[in-house]
């Protein structure tokens, strides 16, 4: 049994139809232009992504130049190289608070070079106020610091340090910094901080200049002071023979002649000779050498008495040689 299309189903395709006669004669018309726009949707969508992964990755740098570096000039030049961008701003920020950081310490040692570094804190921190006019730890942080820069740099006239600090306590009456900025507020409105900073300020602490190395060193190196004992400079090779040279000769030939005297020691050892005697049977070897001449006179008679044993042996020479005749 075939059943007839319906008339909704009829007028609904004739409604299709005409909607795509319509839009037929669109896409002749725009296509070239719609494909022009999907085409540089595309492209915008795929240059963005690009821009975000490269900014990303250069913000990432930026931060780690600013962790890595601790040198308020160095920090300077990455406040200006990523000048607009966060890392920027915070270079900025910590190049100021090491400015004030170093002008501390040599404010007792070196007045003028503490100056001259709270002078480049203050123009850091009213930068950082500058560029950040809405309330956020940067300009937080940037009105603690131009208030102690104030305070440090004040003198009798102490209303700019307290202008700063109740400006900090207005704008942020949250901040962790509120104790410490209520405190230096009344402090600095007392007479006797007053007295003391117009005081301090009129101090003018200076390095003291580097001691000269006093070593002994010099003289004979080119060098004054140095004198050691024997490195007489030579006379000049015009003058023939050099008076060190003669006067080095001199004690040598003074040593020779003095040799004599030296042999004194030698006639000292002669005591040596009444060994003899001890062997010839003398009762003390310590007589001295003058009793020992008249000690040998005795000994001659002893002589005589040991030679008479001995003549018998002079005979007996005779009598073995057959050449001298026996005497009668």
């Amino acid at each position: 049994m075939n059943s007839e299309p319906s008339i909704e189903s009829q007028l609904q395709e004739r409604e299709l139809g005409k909607l795509l006669l319509k839009s037929s004669g669109f896409f002749e018309r725009f296509g070239l232009t719609l494909v022009a726009v999907l085409v540089a949707i595309v492209i915008g969508s795929i240059g963005y992504i690009v821009y975000s992964t490269n900014q990303t990755a250069r913000l990432a740098a930026a931060w780690s130049d600013v962790e890595g570096t601790t040198l308020p000039a160095d920090m300077e030049a990455l406040a200006e190289r990523y000048a607009g961008t966060p890392p920027g701003e915070w270079a900025r920020l910590r190049a100021a608070e090491l400015r004030f950081d170093e002008g501390m310490l040599q404010v007792n040692r070196n007045r003028a070079a503490a100056n001259s570094e709270f002078k480049e804190s203050q123009v850091g921190f009213e930068k950082v106020l500058a560029e950040n006019k809405s309330a956020n730890i940067l300009r937080e942080r940037a009105l603690f610091g131009l208030a102690r820069v104030l305070e440090a740099t004040s003198n009798a006239d102490t209303k700019p340090a307290i202008s700063k600090y109740e400006e900090l306590v207005s704008e942020f009456p949250q901040s962790i910094f509120k104790p410490i900025a209520d405190e230096r507020i009344k402090a600095l409105a007392t007479p006797e901080t007053k007295s003391f900073y117009e005081w301090y300020s009129q101090q003018n602490p200076k390095p003291e200049s580097p001691a000269r190395p006093r070593d002994g060193l010099g003289g004979a190196l080119g060098l004054p002071g140095l004198d050691l004992p024997g490195m007489t400079p030579p006379a000049s090779p015009a003058g023939g023979n050099s008076s060190p040279v003669k006067s080095t000769d001199s004690p040598v030939k003074s040593t020779e002649g003095d040799i004599p005297p030296a042999a004194a020691p030698a006639t000292t050892d002669t005591p040596k000779e009444p060994a003899t005697p001890k062997d010839a049977g003398t009762p003390d070897p310590a007589l001295p050498p003058a009793p020992s001449k008249p000690e040998a006179a005795p000994a001659k008679p002893e002589t005589p008495a040991a030679e008479k044993p001995a003549t018998p042996e002079a005979s007996t020479k005779p009598a073995d040689s057959p050449a001298i005749p026996p005497q009668p």
